[in-house]
């Protein structure tokens, strides 16, 4: 049997689990059963892994996806594999799953919005650096955005913004979302390394805001709200420990179909300290140092976040040898970070190690 028709079976095996369920959400929403069913198949094609989720996982997020109103084809909706922490029942330690997150795109969430009515137009856009941006708060609120030139480069994300109109076209509610605070929602979500951040950044800045705006609009379909917040079952709004999520690892819960891939967590090489005759820097500023690469999430902005630190601290490189290398460890493990090679924990653990001994 050669791999196409093994993904195709397991698949088929998967679905079929939750088929009856999902053929009675289906009986009252304008989706073809047959419809939805093939293109999950076609969305496991391109992307096997979905198999190696835990089962659960991916059982849920067909019946998300289908309440929903929405098809898993990557541009109504899509489901991510991404790696996450659980603590195991049985041992009590916290180990790595993967699992299978339904992710609602914008082109769903608009679509949804012009068939429940009431809010029928969302206008989301990301603002980059070389765009003109201008808006305005108070009694005469307004945005203008007009993107750079044809040809010409844009820039980096700079910011966000979303404006709700209802049945009418009348502006019911607008919200702009500078970098800062879309990288902040990041950080609040347990899934802040997963592919859905890393490789789709613009659509999560345009979520993000949509999900922020979506709080001050008086009166929204509920189901339009559901879809909306559907994120926020990943975030942590209470600030404990964003990276686990309480849970079982093996067992019923392990995907049967396919066997689980065991992530590699791959450990950054502590420098070793050499003697020299520089004075030292405090530990403290290459905790700043590495606080500040945080909020980088891609590897040109990871560079632009380093070369503002050590503007402001002395430039670069650090007088003594042995900060380089700890600057240096720090910078690599920040780039393993954000490829989702580590764990944001477990970098700052072993980060927290180095300076410390």
């Amino acid at each position: 049997m050669n791999q196409a028709v093994a993904i195709r079976e397991s698949a088929g095996k998967i679905f079929a689990l939750a088929g009856e369920d999902i053929k009675l959400i289906l009986k009252s929403s304008s989706i073809n059963f047959d419809r939805f069913q093939t293109t999950f198949m076609t969305a496991v094609a391109h992307n096997p892994d979905i198999l190696r989720c835990d089962q659960k996982s991916v059982i849920t997020a067909l019946m998300q996806c289908a309440s929903d109103d929405l098809v898993p084809d990557g541009r109504e909706a899509a489901f991510i594999p991404f790696k996450t922490k659980v603590k195991n029942i049985d041992t009590g330690k916290e180990e790595y799953l993967l699992i299978c997150q339904y992710l609602p795109m914008v082109l769903g969430i608009r679509k949804r919005a012009r068939e429940l009515g009431g809010i029928t137009e969302i206008i989301s856009k990301c603002v980059y650096k070389n765009d003109y941006f201008d808006h305005d708060e108070g009694d005469n609120p307004y945005i203008k955005h007009k993107p750079a030139q044809l040809g010409q480069e844009r820039g980096d994300i700079i910011g966000a913004y979303v404006i709700f109109k209802d049945d009418s076209g009348r502006i019911v509610h607008r919200d702009v979302l500078p970098l800062d605070e879309i990288n902040k929602a990041r950080s609040a979500s347990r899934a802040q390394n997963s592919p859905a951040w890393r490789d789709y950044f613009d659509q999560m800045a345009i979520k993000t805001a949509i999900r922020r705006g979506s709080k001050g609009v008086p009166s929204m379909p509920r189901e339009l709200r559901n879809i909306i917040e559907r994120e926020d079952q990943y975030v942590d709004f209470d600030g404990s420990s964003g990276s686990v999520i309480e849970g079982s690892v093996g067992g019923a819960s392990a995907n049967p179909l396919l066997e689980p891939q065991k992530p590699k967590q791959e450990k950054v090489k502590e420098p070793e300290p050499e003697v020299d005759d520089a004075e030292e820097l405090n530990a403290d500023l290459l905790r700043g140092y590495s606080e500040e690469l945080m909020k980088a999430s891609t590897k040109d902005g990871l560079e632009k976040e380093a070369k503002k630190f050590w503007d402001k601290n002395g430039g670069w490189p650090p007088k003594s040898e042995t900060d380089k290398k700890k600057a240096e460890f720090i910078f690599a493990g920040h780039e393993k970070r954000i490829q989702g090679e580590i764990d944001p924990d477990e970098l700052e653990g072993g980060i927290e190690q180095m300076l410390s001994a």
